[in-house]
């Protein structure tokens, strides 16, 4: 999927918000995380999963 294709104001998410998500800049609280998903037609644990799986293998959210 492409984030640029997606309607994410059908549910309430601005651009700016997925901006600072996909930079960094901001990390997103769990419902924006729910709300992200629904745009993709999944559930937040597909969401989860996927992104998961396209990390690192030593990717850590808090340094070691």
């Amino acid at each position: 999927h492409n984030v640029v294709n997606l309607d994410f104001h059908e549910n309430d998410i601005s651009i700016d918000v997925i901006s600072k998500c996909e930079r960094a800049v901001k990390d997103p609280q769990l419902t924006t995380l729910c709300k992200i998903a629904e745009g993709f037609d999944l559930s937040f644990s597909e969401l989860a999963l996927r992104i998961e799986n396209n990390l690192p293998h030593n990717f850590f959210l808090i340094e070691k």
